[in-house]
C-alpha cells in the first residue's frame, strides 16, 4: 500500500509538473506577446503603428522601396535630422521608415532647425524609385499619408515646450513685439506659426495701381505667355498649366498667355496671406490633393532637383493641396491667387466669408492687403495669376527696394 501510494503520489506529482510548465508556457509567450505589443506601442505613435499593420499585410511594396533606394542626383545622402550625419535608404529596414516617420511626427521646428530635413531625406527614396512613388501614389498608402499629415497637424497643435517658444522670441528679437501675443503666450507651435501681426507693422503700399505682396515671401519665379492647357516651357523652363491649377475652373482660361509669379513662405516668417489688390472675390475653393505632392509630373521635379528654387516646374503644385481665389478688379481684369499647401501641410484656411464663394457664400468685396486665410505648419506657396500684358515685369523705381541681401556664409 505504501509503494503503490508513493507511485501514484509520483503520477500526481508529475500532472502537477505537466500542469506548472505549461502554465509556464503559456505565461511567458502571454507575457512576451504583452510585451511587444507594450513596446511597440511605447515605440510607435497609432499611426505610425498604422503603417506597421498596412505593412505586415503587404511587405512587397515598402520591402522593394527599401532595396531598390539609390544615392539622390546630388551624389551624396543627404543628413538625418536625428543625428546630423549623412543617411542612405539603400540598405535601410522598414524598421528604419518607421523610426524615421515617428521622428517626423514628432519633431517640432525652431530657427535653427527648420524640419526640411525630413522632407528632404524622403524625397531621397522617392528619388527614381516607382516602388517609393507607388507608395504615395495608392491605396492604401495613399490614404495613410494623409492620416500622417493629419496626425502631424494634431502634434503641431498640441502642448508645445516653453523653451521651443522662447528660441522662436529669441530669433525673432524686437520684431517680437511685431505681433499679437495671446494673453498667457503661445501654447501651441500652430497658435505660433499662424499668430497674427499688428496692422501698423505691415503698411499697404500705394494706390490700386500697386501691386502688393500676398505674404511675406520669396518671389523665386516670374512666368510669361501661360498656356490654360498644356505644359509648356517659360522662362527657367517652368511647365504651368492653369487649369490644373484652378481644378477646371472656368475662369483659367482667361490667363492664358498672361503672368504667373511665386511667392515662397520660408519656414521662419509670419504665415497668413493677403490680397494683393482690391476688387470682388468672385469665386473661392478648397482643392484636395496628395498629402506631399508625389504625382503628376514628380519623376522630373525630384530628379531635376527641384525644391522650391528658381527652377521650379510649376505643374507638380497642381497635385498639391490647395485653395484658390479669383479677385474681380475694376481695372485690371481677373488675378488669381493659389494658396498651396506643401509637404505636410493639408490645410488650406480661408479667412471667414472668403470660401467657397459663390457656391457657399456670395462674392465678396476685398480690399488690398486684407487678410484672406493662413497656413498651418509646413512649407508653403503662393502663386498670383494675372491677364496678358497687366503684370509683364517688376518695375522699379531708383533707389525703392529690390530685395533683402543675405550675409555670405563662412567656411568656418
Amino acid at each position: 500500500m505504501k509503494m503503490l501510494f508513493k507511485k501514484k503520489e509520483r503520477v500526481v506529482l508529475g500532472h502537477r509538473a505537466l500542469f506548472g510548465i505549461l502554465f509556464f508556457l503559456l505565461f511567458t509567450v502571454s507575457f512576451s506577446s504583452f510585451n511587444n505589443d507594450a513596446f511597440a506601442e511605447a515605440k510607435y505613435s497609432p499611426v505610425v503603428q498604422k503603417l506597421l499593420v498596412l505593412y505586415e499585410a503587404n511587405p512587397e511594396v515598402l520591402d522593394k522601396a527599401l532595396a531598390v533606394a539609390i544615392t539622390p542626383a546630388t551624389g551624396q545622402c543627404s543628413v538625418s535630422p536625428v543625428t546630423g550625419k549623412p543617411f542612405c535608404w539603400n540598405g535601410k529596414s522598414v524598421n528604419d521608415l518607421l523610426d524615421f516617420f515617428e521622428g517626423w511626427l514628432n519633431f517640432t521646428p525652431t530657427p535653427q532647425n527648420d524640419g526640411f530635413d525630413n522632407y528632404q531625406l524622403f524625397y531621397d527614396l522617392c528619388y527614381n524609385n516607382n516602388y517609393a512613388l507607388q507608395f504615395v501614389r495608392t491605396e492604401p498608402w495613399l490614404s495613410w499619408t494623409r492620416d500622417f499629415t493629419k496626425a502631424r497637424g494634431e502634434k503641431m497643435d498640441g502642448p508645445v515646450k516653453p523653451e521651443i517658444i522662447q528660441k522662436w522670441k529669441e530669433f525673432l528679437g524686437s520684431h517680437w513685439n511685431d505681433y499679437v501675443i495671446p494673453e498667457g503666450g503661445f501654447t501651441s507651435f500652430n497658435q505660433f506659426f499662424i499668430r497674427k501681426i499688428k496692422a501698423e507693422k505691415r503698411p499697404v503700399f500705394g494706390d490700386d495701381t500697386i501691386l502688393v505682396a500676398p505674404a511675406d515671401s520669396v518671389v523665386n519665379a516670374i512666368n510669361f505667355n501661360l498656356s490654360a492647357t498644356t505644359k509648356i516651357s517659360t522662362k527657367y523652363s517652368e511647365n504651368l498649366n492653369v487649369r490644373e491649377l484652378l481644378d477646371g475652373s472656368k475662369y483659367a482660361d482667361t490667363f492664358s498667355g498672361g503672368t504667373a509669379i511665386s511667392c515662397v513662405l520660408l519656414p521662419t516668417v509670419y504665415h497668413r496671406y493677403h490680397a494683393p489688390v482690391g476688387g470682388t472675390v468672385i469665386e473661392s475653393r478648397s482643392v484636395d490633393g496628395t498629402s506631399f505632392g508625389l504625382a503628376g509630373d514628380v519623376d522630373s521635379f525630384f530628379n531635376n532637383g527641384n525644391f522650391g528654387g528658381n527652377k521650379t516646374k510649376f505643374g507638380v503644385f497642381g497635385t498639391y493641396h490647395r485653395g484658390y481665389y479669383i479677385i474681380q478688379t475694376e481695372k485690371y481684369g481677373l488675378v488669381g491667387m493659389i494658396s498651396v499647401g506643401l509637404d505636410d501641410v493639408n490645410s488650406i484656411n480661408f479667412a471667414s466669408g472668403f470660401a467657397d464663394i459663390p457656391k457657399k457664400s456670395p462674392a465678396k468685396i476685398v480690399k488690398k492687403g486684407q487678410r484672406l486665410g493662413y497656413f498651418a505648419y509646413g512649407g508653403s506657396l503662393v502663386i498670383l495669376l494675372f491677364e496678358p500684358n497687366v503684370f509683364p515685369g517688376l518695375k522699379i523705381s531708383q533707389g525703392q527696394q529690390l530685395g533683402i541681401l543675405n550675409k555670405i556664409q563662412s567656411d568656418e
